[in-house]
């Protein structure tokens, strides 16, 4: 067997939620996670709050760099929250974004493997 994911978007009260699981069986190791992307949780004419939260296990890893780095098998986690704040006015808005978040020892898309705080702050073009 291959690898699958599944994700469902569900929408109620202009909140949208992602739910996603996704399965692998390389070879020789298995692993699995489940997320959940909670979009405009709270939301008003300048800010809008979105979160997110990821659980996986998966097989030991070499984190590289400079010196290898091992992670060990087992139930990895993240927890994401990202406020955006509308600094402008027109339908095409400019807003500031600010995330902070936690995960530990893992693969994540779009993450740094090795575990540890997450900071980011950055400005955000929408079209509203």
């Amino acid at each position: 067997m291959g690898s699958c994911q599944l994700e469902n978007f569900i929408v109620f009260t202009e909140k949208i939620i992602n739910l996603y699981f996704r399965y692998g069986e390389p070879t020789f190791h298995k692993f699995y996670g489940l997320g959940l992307k909670a979009i405009d949780l709270f939301h008003n004419q300048k800010l809008s709050v979105n979160a997110r939260l990821d659980i996986w296990r998966q097989p030991s890893i070499i984190l590289g760099g400079e010196t290898a780095e091992a992670a060990k098998a087992g139930l990895g986690g993240a927890l994401f929250g990202t406020l955006f704040y509308r600094i402008s006015s027109a339908a095409s808005s400019i807003h500031l974004r600010v995330q902070i978040g936690y995960k530990t020892p893992g693969f994540l898309e779009g993450e740094k493997l090795g575990k540890g705080f997450i900071g980011r702050i950055g400005i955000s073009f929408l079209e509203l």
